[in-house]
């Protein structure tokens, strides 16, 4: 993948290691220059690697804090435990939700700026072969686009999620307060202040300092959406 970003299927590009050394010759030259392609092969891998494993860091660590979300407000609907724990086990997920939008968050929305210029070096680099069929270097950017945009949507789509499950934790305490029964033994002022506590709540997963709503990958999906629609591949032999 990396090896079509950095235009290295080109045939018109020729990288000064793989040529033929007239001053050099035998095994110490051969040995030296393939060690350095597949040094550099190693470092793509590795650099990939690195990405990819942000990515599903992030997106492991805000699929547990919808969990412990969704926990939290099936625990408060079945009564199993006391409005005074629960707004403990909120407050608790505040502090993990601030850590949760710290470094990691600003790492994940750096790692998508590369993301970003990768796919569109990519997507340039595809518009510049002129095969007449579909060949492996069409194949390997078709894969090397939609690796980066799939880096790109899925931290969107699940920061979107758990903000969609904070403003369901928001609205907890409408909800209990609307069920009288469920908690009819407990103390009036006790109910007016898990209300209070939870409309008050202003939770969301942040990338790049803003909250994502769950509008954000509809308009990133439609937008995606009318660009490959009305983008002029005629130019491609093979379409």
């Amino acid at each position: 993948m990396r090896m079509f970003s950095l235009r290295l299927l080109d045939p018109l590009t020729t990288i000064s290691t793989l040529l033929p050394n007239t001053n050099t010759t035998g095994f110490i030259h051969d040995v030296g220059r393939y060690f350095l392609v597949i040094s550099s092969l190693f470092g793509f891998f590795a650099f990939d690697a690195l990405y990819a494993t942000v990515v599903v860091n992030y997106v492991s660590q805000s699929e547990l804090i919808i969990y412990f979300l969704r926990s939290i407000m099936v625990k408060t609907r079945v009564k199993s435990q006391q409005l005074n724990e629960v707004i403990k086990d909120i407050f608790h997920a505040s502090d993990i939700l601030q850590v949760f939008n710290g470094q990691l968050s600003y790492i994940v929305s750096l790692s998508m700026f590369i993301f970003i210029s990768d796919a569109v070096s990519s997507f340039v680099n595809l518009n510049s072969l002129r095969d007449n069929k579909f060949s492996l270097g069409y194949a390997v950017g078709i894969c090397n686009i939609s690796q980066w945009l799939f880096l790109v949507i899925s931290p969107i789509i699940q920061a979107a999620r758990l903000t969609k499950e904070c403003q369901k934790l928001r609205l907890l305490g409408l909800e209990v307060s609307a069920r009288p029964f469920t908690y009819k033994d407990t103390p009036q002022e006790t109910l007016d202040s898990f209300l209070q506590y939870t409309t008050s709540t202003k939770y969301g997963a942040k990338l790049a300092g803003v909250v994502i709503h769950s509008k954000y990958p509809a308009v990133l999906l439609f937008g995606l959406g009318l660009f490959f629609t009305f983008y002029p591949f005629s130019h491609i032999p093979w379409l």
